[in-house]
This record gives C-alpha cells, structure tokens and sequence, in this order.
C-alpha cells in the first residue's frame, strides 16, 4: 500500500525548479498522478498528488526540501492518514464530474468583491469549481483596469442551464444599476445554450 502525498510548493521562479522536483521524485520510485503548476507574482507554484512507499516517505520529504533549496517552501500532507486511497480520490473526482460541464468566462471594471459576486452565483446553482484564473489587464484612456476571471465549472447531477443563464443577466444588471459593467459569459459543453 502507497502512501499518497499532496505536495505544494512555492518559491522564486528559476529555471530548473520542476526538474528538481520532478527528479526527486524519479530517485524515490514516487508517481505523480495530478499536477498543476502555475508562474504568479514572480513565485512559480507547484501542486501535485504524488504516490510513494510508505518507507521511503519521509527522505523523499527531506530530499525534495533540500534539494529545491531554502528559498523554496514545502509542505506535503499524506492523504493516506485521513484514510483517503488514491482509488476514493478518483471515484470522488469521478463522482464530482458526473454534472453538467459549463466554461466561464467574466470581464469587467477591476473592483473589490467581482470574485466574491461571481463565485456566490455559482455556489447558489450547485456549481463547483473546477478551474479558475483571474487576471488583471491595464486599461487605455484613464479608464479602470479591466479584471477577468476564466475557468470551468460543474454542477453536482442534473440541473437547468437556464436557470443559471437567467441568474447571470439579473447579476449584470444589478451591477448596472450601481455602475459597474460586468459581463457574464457561460457555455454549456456540448450544448448550444451560451449567455454572451
């Protein structure tokens, strides 16, 4: 029985730095079954479920936190103590996948609270999230920067796309009304239902 560790790191972006990790990984027999890895305020973050025998866990920690340098911060939390096998993470994920698949995209005046409006959109619909990037781009003509937020969501078993639709446009418009432009956009996958 593997011990499954989900390992997060961060640290100054450097070139090498995956590698580093990556071969750690190799030097121990560890697998990495998911991983996601992103550059973001000039710190390069690195997130991974990665599998190891139970007696080799504890050097492949020391290892990976020497080798990736003081500079770097680890933290590994094994996912096997709180009796989670890597086969119930791919039947929840499974499970969790089971709903409607929909892409959202959302661009509008950079304000405080857009990310707080959106997501509480989502939540009362049953919507998880799957991904999300939000960006910040500068604007022209002494305009407010532009704030914009993709990702892909999912609902929890069958729900109304429309339902969802029509709670996007009454979002727009309450923003309206108090001066912020918003757009909502969401695509259903596999469906030709799209609020633009």
């Amino acid at each position: 029985k593997l011990d499954h560790l989900l390992v997060s790191c961060h640290g100054p972006d450097r070139v090498g730095l995956l590698h580093t990790f990556a071969q750690a990984c190799h030097s121990h027999d560890a697998s990495i079954s998911e991983s996601k890895m992103v550059r973001m305020g000039g710190q390069f973050m690195i997130m991974m479920v990665v599998s190891v025998e139970p007696s080799t866990t504890a050097s492949f920690q020391a290892m990976l936190q020497q080798d990736l340098g003081n500079d770097v911060i680890v933290n590994c939390e094994n996912m096997s103590t709180e009796t989670r096998s890597l086969a119930n993470i791919s039947r929840s994920t499974t499970s969790a996948r089971a709903g409607q698949v929909a892409y959202l995209h959302v661009q509008g005046d950079d304000r405080a609270g857009i990310v707080a409006d959106v997501t509480r959109l989502l939540s009362s619909h049953s919507m998880n999230i799957e991904r999300m990037e939000t960006t910040v781009k500068p604007s022209h003509h002494s305009k407010p920067s532009v704030f914009e937020i993709k990702g892909m969501v999912q609902s929890h078993g069958p729900m109304e796309p429309a339902a969802l639709l029509a709670a996007a446009r009454h979002l727009e418009e309450e923003l309206k009304k108090s001066g912020q432009a918003v757009k909502i956009s969401i695509e259903f996958k596999g469906s030709a239902i799209i609020n633009k």
